[in-house]
């Protein structure tokens, strides 16, 4: 399951500085607009299909960004941890699961960056951010996480404690 390139990544070099030219002149959007819609396209997704029982999530999370080939200290600055984390966290996760992910059917995508803010575990982030902006309920979730429902449930109050 490849994803179809955005209108922007099939954009040469050449027609992309004319469509933001174009921006600039006609609709008077600044350099610095510009800048954080490309920051904001960019944001890593990570897809559903990662999160499975056998790992953690911070571990899933590894094991997905290390397949796609990011060094330990590049996902630590993604993730704001430390590169002997990543380097742990990961050798934990190929020792449960050596098989690298198989692509399945996407239920829904996770922007990175929401995991870079520390006040939350990984998965009080994950679980609040299903349930706030998917509108998912605890069945949905753990069905999708592959946890117990009343698991989430607890992880979910726990965030909202923190919060």
């Amino acid at each position: 399951m490849t994803q179809t390139p955005t209108y922007l990544e099939t954009l040469s070099k050449k027609d992309l500085i004319n469509t933001i030219q174009t921006l600039q002149k006609h609709h008077q959007v600044t350099p610095h607009q510009i800048k954080h819609l490309v920051e904001k396209h960019k944001t890593i997704q990570l897809p559903s299909y990662i999160f499975t029982k056998k790992l953690s999530a911070l571990e899933s999370i590894v094991k997905y960004l290390k397949e796609k080939k990011l060094s330990n200290h590049e996902i630590g600055q993604l993730l704001n941890r430390n590169d002997r984390t990543i380097w742990t966290t990961n050798r934990n996760a190929q020792r449960k699961n050596k098989e690298p992910f198989q692509e399945k059917k996407i239920l829904f995508t996770i922007p990175l960056n929401i995991f870079k803010k520390r006040t939350l575990s990984i998965l009080e982030t994950l679980v609040t951010y299903l349930k706030e902006q998917y509108e998912m309920n605890y069945h949905d979730i753990g069905q999708a996480l592959e946890r117990n429902e009343r698991t989430i449930w607890t992880v979910y109050q726990r965030g909202k404690k923190k919060q």
